[in-house]
């Protein structure tokens, strides 16, 4: 999984929700705040290769449909706000990319936490001092 596949498969999937063209810019931009959420919720510092120099990705490959989700909620809520403020002949359009953008990312915030809860259960620390007795 790279920058490369994540990148083209949000832009297939905005495409066919929303029938509107989203820049590679702009769909990277959205790359690296869906890394940002993810890194946030994992409790480290993830890397997506071809993102930013990075030369390995740490996500799990599982989890690539989960920033592909993030990414396309960040990019439909960019895209919407900028053909409000650009000159429109159906404003329903944009209001309706905000709203698919609201959606997907509710759905990204939802799925953020069952990562950050399987990292704690897979956390290497035990969540009592080295020095406790337990009873066994």
């Amino acid at each position: 999984m790279n920058v490369d596949e994540l990148e083209q498969r949000v832009s297939t999937l905005l495409q066919d929700m929303t029938q509107l063209v989203f820049p590679v810019a702009l769909v990277h931009e959205c790359l690296r705040q869906a890394m940002l959420a993810y890194s946030r919720s994992s409790g480290r510092a993830e890397s997506l290769a071809g993102l930013d120099g990075a030369l390995e990705t740490s996500v799990p490959e599982l989890d690539g449909g989960l920033l592909v989700l993030g990414a396309a909620g960040y990019a439909a809520t960019l895209k919407g706000v900028d053909r409000k403020e650009a000159f429109n002949l159906e404003a329903s359009t944009s209001t309706r990319v905000v709203e698919l953008g609201e959606r997907l990312l509710a759905r990204f915030e939802t799925l953020l936490l069952t990562v950050q809860r399987d990292r704690m259960r897979a956390s290497t620390v035990q969540p009592w001092g080295a020095g406790w007795l337990l009873d066994v």
